[in-house]
């Protein structure tokens, strides 16, 4: 009997080991979603999303998919994402694969839609991630498994008849040498260490900053005008351009038909030398075809976001500045005359944003907020409340507080602009200048909107498939944020308690 006593002993411990094991596995596992495509066809609904998991002792086929909450019938195609493997240090490349999983339902919401992979679950309405209604858009992102993929979608009626077009893009944009030390300086950021934001504050950020700050110095501009600008604007608009230049046809199209934009400034600002020859010859064009007058800044070298708008601003005559991003298309005319009327009527306003959809009438930004996010601990990043949402299902005021708004549609004073001394140099290339305006002019007691009845249209980020593919810009984007948090550090959550509690503002 002892024995046996002694048999069942270590059976169960080897049982107990073994599920220990495996929930300790478990709990190491983790989803990420960068892509969503809905598409109704009649009583049925399609949800196509392509993302990554890390899924240590899973297969990929665990990743389960539900709606409200009921479980949804899904299929799953992984690939291989030696990228990810190598973010998180991990010698088996196998624990981590991207996927593109395909479910149907007769209705779905991505509101309601979570993702769980072990004990860890994804709600889609807290992650963020972009909408499309283009699979070319998402087989694009599989790399060197894209055939299978596009045979993937295919069995399940989903056609990628434009892939090959949709893969060609613009050549990859050659970057400068000081930019060529930046993506070498990220390059081994480590976020998945705990002490990597004490790491970067001390140690990497002064070697960036430092290095992009002798870029700028060196930049040069110079202004050529296209027609007669008005000579006592209302508003100057300033719109940098990178790569897709062909954005200035689209919208001064727009621009010319719409009356209101008679009395306005509007200032392109090329952060792209390469094309100049080409932009030259299309501003030349452009304003033989065009009865609407503009400017071209052109730049020696290339700035960066919040740089190409200082640029831009430093010719600017306004009394307002609308600061708008070239993939901006309005959706009827009159737009900007309601947003100046809409800051006019407020005493208190500082940056004022407008609503942005996507193409198929979803929202992209309606306001920003702060957030923790799980794919780089212990920093805040910025996050757009609804986005993905479509636009019938939210109900937005005309206008609405919001500490934060988005630099691809911002309006402020001029004179404030320059009081705050426009965007911070100190974020290297791009990313969080907008987020750290909107905090600069909310410090000064100004309260900043977004416009729920202006109305745009926003390509996002269209012109970034020209920069590398590699996770460089997105090591970046993290070390802009630490500088963000480093910057502001408690001020930084005062200002939001302020916000949250229904602040007034100091200048009404």
């Amino acid at each position: 009997m002892k024995s046996q006593a002694v048999m069942l002993l270590k059976r169960f411990k080897r049982v107990l080991k073994k599920r220990l094991g495996k929930q300790s596995a478990t709990k190491d596992a983790f989803i990420n979603v960068d892509f969503a495509l809905v598409n109704g066809r009649g009583n049925s609904t399609t949800l196509v999303l392509l993302g990554w998991m890390k899924k240590t002792n899973l297969k990929p086929d665990e990743l389960r998919v539900f709606n409200q909450n009921s479980l949804l019938t899904s299929h799953v195609f992984s690939y291989s994402r030696d990228d990810v493997a190598a973010q998180f240090s991990l010698q088996q490349q196998t624990d981590v694969c991207g996927f593109i999983v395909y479910a149907k339902a007769p209705e779905l919401n991505l509101v309601q839609i979570k993702l769980v992979l072990g004990d860890r679950e994804l709600v889609l309405a807290s992650h963020r991630y972009q909408q499309t209604n283009t699979p070319a858009q998402l087989v694009r992102h599989v790399s060197s498994e894209q055939s299978a993929a596009v045979r993937f979608l295919a069995e399940h009626d989903i056609n990628v008849d434009d892939i090959a077009t949709a893969g060609a893009s613009l050549p990859k944009r050659p970057l400068s040498k000081h930019a060529e030390k930046v993506k070498v300086l990220v390059a081994n950021m480590q976020v998945n260490q705990s002490n990597w934001v004490k790491t970067c504050q001390q140690e990497i950020l002064p070697k960036l900053q430092d290095v992009w700050k002798q870029h700028l110095q060196q930049a040069k501009s110079r202004i050529v005008r296209y027609g007669e600008s008005p000579g006592r604007p209302k508003v100057s608009v300033i719109i940098p351009l990178y790569g897709r230049y062909d954005f200035m046809r689209y919208q001064l199209s727009a621009f010319a038909a719409d009356t209101a934009m008679q009395n306005v400034e509007l200032i392109y600002v090329l952060d792209d030398p390469e094309l100049e020859h080409e932009v030259a010859v299309t501003a030349h064009g452009l304003a033989k075809t065009f009865p609407q007058p503009f400017s071209v800044v052109f730049m020696d070298t290339n700035v960066g976001f919040g740089s190409a708008n200082n640029h831009g601003a430093a010719y600017a005559q306004g009394e307002l500045l609308l600061l708008l991003n070239s993939d901006i298309i309005p959706r009827s005319a009159g737009w900007l005359d309601v947003l100046c009327k809409q800051y006019e009527s407020t005493s208190d306003a500082g940056v004022l944003g407008a609503t942005l959809l996507y193409e198929d009438e979803s929202i992209q930004h309606c306001g920003m907020v702060f957030t923790q996010e799980p794919n780089a601990p212990g920093i805040t990043l910025n996050h757009h409340p609804h986005k993905g949402v479509p636009l019938a299902l939210v109900s937005l005021p005309s206008l609405r507080k919001s500490l934060l708004t988005t630099g691809a549609c911002m309006l402020m004073r001029r004179e404030l602009f320059e009081q705050v001394g426009g965007f911070d140099r100190h974020y290297v290339i791009g990313d969080f200048e907008d987020s750290d305006l909107c905090l600069s002019v909310a410090a000064l007691g100004y309260q900043n909107y977004v416009s729920g009845v202006v109305t745009l249209f926003h390509l996002e980020r269209l012109s970034q498939r020209l920069v590398s593919d590699d996770n460089w810009k997105q090591k970046l984007s993290f070390a802009n944020a630490c500088y963000q948090q480093q910057k502001w550090g408690a001020q930084l959550a005062d200002l939001e308690q302020k916000f949250n509690q229904g602040w007034e503002s100091e200048h009404a």
